[in-house]
């Protein structure tokens, strides 16, 4: 997908090892959709997922190289989902495998391959260093024992050069030349000494075309191979890389109006010099996500128009929501507030880390390409016009709101008010899921008792959520989610007979509500003086709970029984031969 017009030549300029530290952010590299992909021909390769985190910054073989590549094609892929093909693709040193990978040359399983191949060969040459200098010609150069690497770039005052040999041939160099810098790569790389024999051993697949693309592959190695096979990266390990001559190359066959870099440190003024504008993707010190969306919208600015918006205009974010004009607000497009988590998610991969929150300080895509900056950067926000009454005496000017723990950000805010995973919300009646805006009703509504004396109806009795006040005479929840059917007394129950707790209704005979039922004494009791504690225990116990309380009739008299862990009085009205049923409280 592009957005350049065809007369605009986009040159993509990938740096070589060294660029990275441990402190390089990868957050622009994780919201690729390559990023993935990374990972899935990381593991083809035997290769842990998390082996770019680790060996970022390390610069030793074998895996430097590998982590260099992935940061190389995951920016490249990035600026290419923005609206930026590139029409030639040319690198420094490990990032020729990228610029292969961006020209269709190789498939992003190949590139990685090729790249741990390499950095295997560097192990095998063992341990080296390089070095930055400048000097003003090749010629009668013998660099005291170092080789030459690379010459970077040209000028009127001469050349940019990178050295390479033995640790000790650098440091010595270092310290005797106040222009000289020691590189961070911990190997001699295209030394044609110490990679000699390592190059012997390189085992590397021709490369066939992976895909149409209207780019074209420029390749800074000085060699004879016709195409990228083990030939021509077993001279790319023992010839100097002549990126300064690949870059006039490209200037001698078309006129550049936009070069990107692509790598984690801008290292290639080579490339910007030839082109009209020119961006950056990463810089030490900085938020990746932040340094790249000022580069882009710096670069739309100058050129005038934004290739993004074009490529966002009319795009389908899922099916039937479509993206229209860029200056249109998304509720007048039609998109709800509920759907904001979904819009925030389907716009990840142009402005990386987006929230639903965002939506309503950028109300419109071009609002997000003019002021969007990443995740933590602040925004400014427009000052609202305060109407009102000329002579008023006062004038709101702002409003506060007490938030709970761990609520210090918009991005924490929303995602109290969605939930704890940020992506749906428990209402009392369903889960709403903020990203797709789906409603799903759940069972476990909350339920009122009107009264305790009111019986609980056949649809309501399995409700859990029960007010705290009313929990200690709510019935018990069944052990499944079904109605529990309405407990009917059997038609033989007489007031002279009692339930007992282990049965569901009367299976014998007591003595009538005046009646006493003797209590057995002990011996102890038997024996204790009257009036005594133990005397009274003994004295023999009603086995009816005030069967008839003063005041009451015989024919309103209660009875208890029990069923399944609840208690029940039963009543016989005189006139009226009904049941009422009133749970009590469990027991």
């Amino acid at each position: 997908m592009t957005a350049m017009s065809k007369g605009e030549k986009v040159l993509f300029a990938f740096g070589g090892e060294g660029t990275a530290c441990a402190t390089s952010d990868l957050e622009l590299c994780k919201a690729s959709a390559s990023w993935p992909k990374c990972l899935a021909a990381l593991a083809k390769l035997g290769l842990p997922a998390d082996l770019v985190e680790k060996e970022l910054g390390s610069h030793t073989a074998p895996y430097c190289t590998v982590a260099t590549t992935v940061v190389n094609i995951t920016l490249c892929d990035t600026w290419r989902d923005w609206g930026y093909e590139p029409s030639f693709a040319v690198g420094h040193s490990v990032g020729e495998v990228a610029a292969a990978y961006a020209a269709g040359l190789y498939t992003l399983d190949e590139a990685l391959a090729v790249a741990l191949e390499l950095g295997r060969a560097a192990e095998v040459s063992g341990a080296g260093g390089m070095l930055h200098t400048r000097v003003k010609d090749l010629t009668n150069n013998s660099y005291d024992g170092l080789a030459l690497a690379a010459v970077n770039a040209k000028d009127k005052d001469g050349l940019s050069v990178s050295l390479c040999g033995s640790m000790k041939q650098v440091d010595a160099y270092v310290a005797k030349h106040d222009d000289a810098t020691k590189l961070a790569p911990k190997h001699a790389w295209h030394s044609p000494t110490l990679f000699k024999e390592a190059s012997k051993g390189l085992s590397v697949k021709a490369a066939a075309p992976a895909a149409r693309t209207e780019c074209k592959f420029v390749s800074a190695t000085k060699t004879d191979a016709d195409e990228l096979g083990e030939a021509h990266w077993r001279d790319w390990l023992t010839a100097p890389v002549d990126f300064a001559g690949a870059v006039a190359q490209v200037a001698q066959e078309a006129t550049i109006s936009v070069t990107v870099e692509l790598s984690a440190h801008p290292t290639l003024p080579a490339a910007a010099a030839i082109s009209t504008h020119s961006a950056t993707s990463m810089v030490r010190g900085a938020g990746s996500v932040g340094h790249a969306l000022s580069q882009r919208a710096a670069l739309e600015a100058a050129l005038g128009r934004s290739p993004t918006r074009d490529v966002l205009k009319g795009r389908e974010l899922w099916a039937g929501a479509t993206l229209g004009d860029g200056t249109a607000p998304f509720a007048a497009q039609g998109f709800k507030s509920v759907e904001y988590g979904r819009v925030a998610a389907a716009l990840g991969a142009f402005f990386p880390g987006l929230e639903a929150h965002d939506l309503y300080r950028f109300r419109s895509v071009d609002e997000l390409l003019a002021g969007y900056r990443g995740p933590n950067a602040p925004a400014a926000l427009a000052q609202p016009a305060l109407t009102g009454a000329a002579g008023a005496a006062f004038a709101v000017v702002g409003l506060g709101v007490a938030l709970g723990g761990g609520v210090d950000s918009a991005a924490a805010f929303w995602r109290a008010l969605a939930g704890a995973d940020g992506a749906s919300y428990e209402t009392y009646d369903g889960v709403l899921d903020v990203r797709s805006g789906v409603w799903a009703p759940s069972r476990a509504t909350a339920f009122v008792r009107a009264s305790s004396n009111t019986r609980p109806s056949r649809e309501n009795s399995h409700k859990r959520v029960v007010p705290r006040r009313l929990r200690r005479y709510a019935p018990r929840p069944p052990s499944s989610t079904r109605a529990r059917p309405r407990p009917r007394p059997p038609a033989t129950t007489r007031r002279s007979r009692w339930c007992s707790r282990t049965a569901p209704w009367p299976t014998r005979a007591v003595p009538r509500f005046w009646e006493v039922a003797p209590r057995p004494r002990t011996a102890s009791a038997s024996t204790s003086a009257p009036g005594s504690a133990a005397a009274r225990r003994a004295r023999p116990r009603r086995m009816v709970r005030s069967a008839r309380p003063s005041g009451r009739s015989r024919a309103a008299s209660r009875k208890v029984w029990t069923r399944a862990g609840r208690v029940y009085w039963w009543t016989r009205r005189a006139r009226r031969r009904s049941w009422r049923w009133t749970p009590l409280y469990p027991i």
